[in-house]
């Protein structure tokens, strides 16, 4: 079995694939852009970072925090308080890649759990 992992501008997929490349299971999200590039894209710019930089301040992080928005519009919001309260920007970065990773796991094991229980639906 493989797993594909796509985090796109949009949207976020995982695919599994059987031995023989068929698809045998599809988890999209697409309600909403949280988990995707665009959902960086804007946190870095909150945060006052261009694209370049958010990973590489990100990595600098001491203490990542814990992000619990993960809507673009209320992400954003607490973002804001966050800084707005003197907390370190590095490591609000950290706490929304974190954030981004936690949704994709949490994608990943809706299409493997099946594979690996002998489920191929």
């Amino acid at each position: 079995m493989r797993t594909i992992l796509d985090i796109g501008g949009q949207d976020s997929k995982a695919i599994a694939l059987n031995g023989s490349g068929k698809v045998v299971k599809f988890e999209m999200n697409d309600r909403c852009a949280a988990g995707t590039g665009k959902f960086l894209e804007i946190m870095a710019h909150t945060l006052g970072y261009s694209v370049d930089q958010f990973d590489m301040e990100a990595l600098k992080a001491t203490n990542g925090m814990q992000i619990s928005s993960m809507c673009i519009v209320f992400a954003e919001s607490e973002v804001t308080s966050l800084v707005a309260r003197g907390e370190n920007r590095q490591d609000i970065a950290m706490g929304l890649h974190r954030s981004v990773v936690r949704r994709a796991v949490s994608m990943l094991n809706r299409v493997t759990v099946l594979i690996h229980h002998g489920h191929t639906s």
